[in-house]
């Protein structure tokens, strides 16, 4: 009996070392199958900014460990973690950890890999990396919790995400060039980089803006670039009509703290992508590219109406005046989608087929009539009235995974590319094209008629589109936190 349990000992003891000494490298947990359970060391090089994840990295690569039981670790503990393989949105992560040991704490963490936005990918993912000399594509307002941001470096742009709980929320986004550190992550189809907090965000230059390139003074003609520096610069501008921003470089004010560079000689309704920078010596301070565009030649023409009842008191004289119009929405927009001689571009939240008929009627007579009509839905409604369409009109769902939230635009774009400026239609406002929204509840349509208002939002819809032609390419589709700050924000229109 004793021999017995003597060798019973001994193969307890002999399991028990085999287990503890189970654990493989990073990179070898990155090759087994979801579901297989492994045990890693590594450094931890995340916190609490991170939420119940936490990222760790050894000598070979580094993975996310999903789970509340690490929420006391900290930045430079070195654990033993063992757990199951699984993934979130293409993430690879450790979950339903078994046991975790943390083997000493304070260790050096790892010196983050010096990238370009397009090396953030399967094989930098859980590693801290860095990316130098990236300006943020939207410089503008404070981080946010739970969203995305676009940055250029070298010619590429990359994501940068924060979290609720990062502490960056609420501080201003750089608008001076900077290196960023952070983790190399993804999320669906993306990779994005994870910044931990403000040391992250590593500023090279001793110029900043004071205040955002901006334009102003727009006529069918030109425009004036306006910002401001912390110290006295030169200003300058790369500019192009695409963004390569293949036209050079303008000059503007100097020894100022006060820019303005101007763009002249140019034609209306006219694109332009600017780069402003200013120069101080040996330092320069650039901004993000960004998109400007000349005033049309159009009318200019505005029409507002309300489903219910309009206070004229609260606007500006009578041209101004809203109007009110009962059960009409409908045929309204049905007689503007008639009157198209190009293109109908449609972006709408919720499109039902009751009392639909004059808008489905107006679609398909379109099409029929050979007018490009292209539409884009929201993937999680059920949109009755899609399938009221002709079955050769391309229509493309919204992308509806975790993150992404809804497309929840309502607007329409006739004949954007047609050589008369009087042609262009813009049909936007509060109402979805469902029986309530057109008829009892309280909503808008506002109805614009210029051609550079149209450009911008052709833009928009063509980057869902994911193609500037009659097919939708939803590869190249962008939604949500996949969207770019790419087209115009400021107008003149009607000399407004």
């Amino acid at each position: 009996m004793k021999k017995f349990y003597s060798i019973l000992a001994c193969a307890i003891l002999f399991i028990s070392t085999q287990t503890s000494y189970a654990q493989i490298s990073i990179a070898s947990a990155r090759t087994m199958s979801i579901g297989a359970a492994v045990t890693v060391n590594g450094i931890v090089t995340t916190d609490a900014g991170f939420g119940t994840i936490r990222y760790i990295q050894d000598g070979t690569a580094g993975i996310a460990i999903f789970d509340s039981q690490l929420s006391g670790t900290t930045r430079g503990d070195s654990i033993s973690v063992t757990g199951e393989l699984d993934e979130f949105n293409n993430l690879l992560e450790i979950v339903n950890v078994s046991s975790f040991t943390v083997i000493s704490s304070g260790n050096a963490l790892p010196s983050p890999a010096i990238i370009t936005p397009s090396m953030c990918d399967e094989t930098m993912e859980g590693q801290l990396a860095q990316i130098n000399n990236a300006t943020f594509n939207s410089p503008v307002g404070n981080f946010a919790g739970n969203t995305t941001y676009s940055f250029t470096a070298g010619g590429e742009i990359g994501e940068l995400y924060i979290r609720s709980s990062n502490p960056l929320v609420g501080h201003p986004i750089p608008a001076s060039t900077l290196n960023i550190t952070g983790i190399c992550s993804q999320f669906a189809s993306s990779y994005q980089l994870l910044p931990r907090d403000s040391n992250d965000l590593n500023i090279t230059s001793l110029l900043s803006f004071t205040s955002a390139p901006a334009a102003s003074n727009i006529t069918s003609s030109s425009f004036d670039v306006n910002w401001g520096t912390n110290s006295s610069t030169s200003a300058f501008i790369n500019y192009g009509l695409t963004p390569n921003l293949e036209l050079g470089v303008l000059s503007g004010t100097t020894s100022t703290t006060n820019h303005t560079v101007s763009i002249t000689g140019a034609m209306p309704s006219e694109l332009y992508y600017v780069q402003a920078f200013s120069v101080a010596g040996t330092d320069t301070l650039f901004g993000a590219v960004q998109v400007y565009i000349t005033a049309s030649t159009s009318s200019g023409d505005m029409s507002v109406y309300f489903s219910s009842g309009v206070d004229n008191s609260k606007a500006n004289g009578p041209g101004n005046f809203a109007v009110q119009v009962n059960n009409a929405f409908a045929d309204t927009i049905a007689a503007y989608i008639s009157n198209a001689n190009q293109s109908v571009d449609i972006a709408i939240y919720n499109f039902s087929d009751m009392n639909t008929t004059p808008i489905i009627t107006a679609i398909n007579n379109a099409h029929t009539s050979g007018i490009q009509v292209r539409v884009i839905t929201e993937r999680t409604n059920t949109n009755s009235g899609i399938s009221q369409l002709n079955a050769n009109i391309p229509v493309l769902k919204s992308k509806s995974a975790f993150g992404f939230g809804i497309m929840h635009n309502k607007f329409v774009v006739i004949d954007e590319a047609t050589a008369d400026p009087m042609d262009d239609i813009i049909i936007t406002g509060s109402t979805n094209w469902t029986d309530d929204q057109l008829t009892i509840d309280r909503n808008n349509l506002v109805i614009v008629q210029d051609k550079s208002l149209a450009i911008a939002y052709t833009l928009e819809f063509e980057e869902m589109w994911g193609s500037t032609g009659a097919t939708p390419d939803s590869l190249l589709a962008r939604f949500g936190p996949d969207k770019l700050d790419d087209t115009p924000h400021l107008f003149s229109i009607g000399g407004k």
